[in-house]
């Protein structure tokens, strides 16, 4: 199949950019290797071969900068999608992504249901989706 990676267009009154999902990793309070652990988010995960490690068991851009690089230089498709999470913001956690995932969905449904200008809801959705994400920023 052939595709391509586009930046995102221009919506309501705040510029395009993209959010970014990044792994995530919890120490288990009650775990009975803390040392191991700690040992693994600090001496690993930072790693470029952890970003690489990461990426063959789940098809996600790696974090770690070496590992961003090096996937960007492999795959000519991921290349772009790559610069784009370069310059993204971090996603939030699911408490504040809530709302944000709700009013997508409410403005897909308007969108589909009609007796709006599409564009118009779209943008209003933007607007709105900044004034949620505005305070984590």
């Amino acid at each position: 199949m052939d595709v391509t990676v586009a930046a995102a267009p221009r919506l309501g009154t705040g510029r395009p950019e993209p959010m970014v999902s990044v792994y995530g990793f919890f120490i288990y309070r009650g775990a009975p290797n803390l040392p191991a652990a700690r040992d693994l988010l600090t001496a690993y995960v930072q790693t470029a071969s952890a970003g690489l490690d990461l990426q063959r068991h789940q098809q996600l851009v790696p974090v770690q900068e070496e590992a961003m690089t090096a996937v960007a230089s492999d795959d000519p498709v991921l290349r772009p999608y790559i610069e784009q999470v370069r310059t993204g913001f971090v996603m939030p956690s699911y408490p504040e992504m809530r709302e944000a995932w709700q009013l997508l969905g409410r403005t897909e449904y308007d969108v589909l249901a009609g007796g709006e200008d599409p564009r118009e809801v779209a943008e209003r959705a933007a607007d709105r989706g900044w004034e949620l994400l505005r305070k984590v920023r």
